[in-house]
């Protein structure tokens, strides 16, 4: 049985340039497959990174059985070359990686936003990284094993990596453990966190109608309920338009970009995600139904009902492509939700809201903008025509401080103007935060995992001066009152 497998389309020219570099135990052993390879001219110099030398170069693993596995990717992590011994480990065969998957599909889903950036980063920096991680096979089985991962380089250039896993011990699975993955796995899916945004969006909307003597219960938990359930379906219906696409399977998956890594990871099917998207697609229709009765087919609210429904089913299959995805996400989650939450409870239309909506639907943006920095390669390459893509990242790095700096323009204009409340200047306390995201941008080059800290950053001023707007209309509401 092979050691490792290397797939090439020049065998006869490669052939000797491998063997030359084994020791005789191996050279009997390796078997090259034509198939489509970057790695022209490479195999010598990569094989001679790993050590086949040891007692580990020429048999299976002793403690599990199962053969040592190599694996070839590309700088995104799509995988370009897959052994036989790989195929035996994992249960993939090459015709369904090759091409298509990122490496991410032998990580926990987890480890992928943390384990898999800083391997590559460190690969890359010191030449080798080499660690015990968790791996997953293609039926969901674990085990734990030796990853040794170089770069493959072609002069000074970085163009792929080389990994190479030896199988140390399985993880015994626990059905009750399995059972609460399961579910976990599905509020996974959602991408929870995110969901900060309407939960903290909509109560300003609503503290400022409460501030002006408007407020109905009711309506009120309806508003986030149906807010909610629709930021849920886009996190989940990007999920799988991305997937099917290709473009997460073209990604190195970061906290805060390249989705959630379910459907790489082959841990939910295409055809579930799809039907958790339009269920919570379906939820936040339903609420804005409601409405729409209630208020006797008000033009308003079927208006905003419509914008918010159709834009969602249009993002990643159109709106996205065309380069407007950030205006449509500023404009839904900042605009259009806080006067549409100030209209269920008011029943009227005010520049006030527009304007705070504007404020945070432009910071909104800023998350999606500085999000797609470390998937401009994938994005591009699958027809996705967004402003980092369309700009380049070192001008769309340069504009990004202007988009953050324009949403506090607009609230101190706002305040002076007599048009917001001057208590609403408690959100300019966010500023620094948001400079330091701006500068961690600039510092990094738009680079993952580099610019984890700067995306982090991104929403956390997001948030941080929805929380401060809240407080100030509450503040405002209760000066009122007394």
């Amino acid at each position: 049985m092979p050691c490792i497998v290397f797939r090439h389309t020049r065998k006869t020219t490669i052939a000797g340039v491998v063997v030359a570099g084994l020791p005789n135990c191996c050279k009997s052993k390796i078997r090259l497959i034509s198939h489509g390879n970057p790695l022209v001219g490479l195999p010598a110099a990569l094989l001679k990174g790993f050590n086949f030398h040891d007692s580990s170069g020429c048999r299976m693993s002793e403690e599990t059985g199962y053969p040592y596995s190599g694996i070839a990717c590309d700088n995104t992590g799509v995988i370009t070359s897959y052994g036989i011994g790989a195929k035996k480990l994992f249960g993939w065969t090459a015709d369904e990686v090759v091409g298509k998957k990122s490496v991410t599909i032998f990580h926990e889903p987890q480890a992928i936003a943390t384990l898999v950036p800083r391997l590559l980063k460190t690969a890359a920096e010191t030449g080798k990284f080499e660690e015990e991680v968790t791996l997953v096979r293609k039926d969901g089985s674990k085990f734990l094993g030796m990853l040794t991962v170089r770069p493959i380089k072609k002069g000074e250039e970085i163009v792929g990596y080389m990994g190479l896993t030896r199988p140390i011990k399985e993880i015994a699975r626990s059905p009750v453990k399995v059972s609460r993955g399961r579910h976990n796995i599905w509020v996974r899916e959602l991408r929870a966190p995110f969901l900060l945004l309407p939960a903290i969006f909509v109560p300003v909307g609503l503290l400022m109608a409460w501030s002006q003597g408007s407020f109905n219960p009711l309506y009120a938990v309806l508003t986030l309920a149906g807010a909610v359930s629709l930021h849920a379906s886009v996190n989940v219906l990007n999920d799988y338009f991305d997937f099917t696409s290709g473009i997460d399977l073209a990604t190195t998956p970061t906290p805060f970009s390249g989705g959630s890594t379910i459907l790489p990871s082959n841990l939910l099917t295409p055809k579930g995600v799809l039907s958790e998207g339009l269920l919570f697609l379906s939820i936040g229709t339903a609420v804005g139904a409601y409405f729409v009765v209630q208020f006797a087919f008000d033009p308003v609210v079927l208006a905003f009902t419509g914008i918010a429904v159709v834009t969602i089913l249009a993002y990643s299959s159109f709106l996205s492509k065309w380069g407007i995805g950030e205006l449509v996400t500023g404009i839904n989650f900042g605009p259009l939700l806080l006067l549409g939450t100030y209209y269920v409870q008011t029943r009227t239309l005010a520049i006030q809201p527009l304007l705070v909506g504007a404020v945070l639907g432009i910071l909104t943006a800023g998350i999606l903008y500085i999000n797609e920095f470390p998937d401009v390669d994938a994005d591009s390459s699958r027809g996705r025509r967004d402003l980092v893509v369309r700009w380049g990242k070192e001008a769309a790095a340069s504009r990004f401080k202007v988009l953050l700096a324009s949403a506090y323009v607009i609230l101190v204009l706002g305040v002076a103007s007599g048009l917001i409340t001057p208590l609403a200047l408690l959100g300019l306390l966010a500023i620094p935060k948001a400079r330091s995201a701006a500068r961690i941008l600039d510092s990094t080059k738009g680079k993952a995992p580099e610019l984890i800290p700067g995306m982090a950053a991104t929403v956390m001023t997001t948030l941080l001066t929805g929380a401060l707007l809240a407080v100030a209309y509450l503040a405002h509401g209760l000066i009122g009152y007394f």
